[in-house]
């Protein structure tokens, strides 16, 4: 993901493409591999996480350096995804002190469908599934603040917002009890 902007200011259209295809490709198989190999932790979740981050910023960025006219055609759909990734974020931030890390199936589906429909986009394909997978990110935004105002602290690795409210239902009973 950071070699990304760096190919951008040079203006290398292929290898970016290339590059991000990689990056998508490793990000949707490292936590298969990492649980195959039952190595995971909450480091690695962590890692996860901001490295996700890295990507999903370093790749409107590039975008909008090699591409500023579909940027600029997709915008509201751009601006749509942006805020996706921005306020979840944020709410987190403001909340727990850090970023979320939930993990979640909505994201895990949106990732796959962004960087999907991203490479469609970019390599003049078509812009239909870009368009679906902003409105999904939207969605998935939306699943990620309420998971946020559901539990009371941080916590990792959390699929669904039903998951969140048999969290904090397990956590009432067992301080009943």
């Amino acid at each position: 993901a950071l070699l990304l902007p760096v190919l951008a200011w040079q203006g290398q259209q292929m290898a970016f493409l290339y590059c991000l295809a990689a990056a998508l490709f490793s990000d949707a198989i490292d936590g298969f591999i990492a649980r195959k190999l039952q190595q995971t932790s909450q480091l690695g979740t962590k890692l996860d996480s901001w490295a996700d981050l890295t990507l999903f910023i370093t790749t409107p960025l590039g975008a909008w350096l090699l591409w500023p006219h579909v940027i600029a055609q997709e915008r509201v759909y751009v601006a749509m995804i942006l805020l996706a990734l921005i306020v979840p974020i944020a709410f987190g931030l403001v909340k727990y002190g850090r970023i979320t890390s939930y993990h979640t199936y909505m994201a895990k589906t949106s990732g796959v469908l962004m960087g999907f429909s991203s490479l469609l986009l970019l390599f003049n394909i078509t812009p239909w599934p870009f368009r679906f997978a902003a409105v999904f990110m939207v969605a998935e935004a939306l699943e990620e603040i309420a998971i946020t105002a559901t539990l009371p602290q941080w916590t990792s690795n959390v699929p669904t917002l039903k998951h969140a409210r048999r969290l904090v239902k397990k956590e009432r009973i067992e301080r009943q009890q």
